[in-house]
């Protein structure tokens, strides 16, 4: 996986910045975190091209966020359980962080998400 910096930004103000790993191939994107411990804070697990993840067999919540083409955020999901789906129609990436990641970075919709 290739491993890039995504700075989280709102009317030019820097929210935050995390370490993302990207899942680009067939083989990632349907791996994702599966067999995998939770993201670390300040960690994140980008997939792309997507709009909807499952967390069946996970041992762990996830914040989800949902960003569009243009590189806007379309829709937040904190703490998504064990054995639950979750979509965005128009999404283009999603990024799944630990629960409680949202609320550290203060994400909400119409955040910018830039890939360094």
């Amino acid at each position: 996986m290739i491993e890039r910096s995504v700075v989280w930004r709102r009317n030019n103000l820097t929210l935050g910045q995390t370490r993302t790993y990207f899942a680009n191939t067939y083989w990632q994107r349907l791996r994702g975190l599966l067999a995998r411990p939770a993201p670390l804070p300040g960690t994140a697990l980008c997939i792309q091209p997507c709009n909807s993840v499952h967390t069946f067999f996970m041992g762990y919540a996830l914040d989800v966020v949902y960003v569009s083409r243009t590189g806007s955020v379309i829709k937040v999901v904190s703490n998504v359980r064990p054995w639950r789906v979750s979509q965005a129609l128009g999404a283009r990436k999603v990024f799944e962080f630990c629960a409680g990641e949202l609320e550290r970075l203060g994400l909400q919709v119409g955040d910018l998400c830039i890939v360094e």
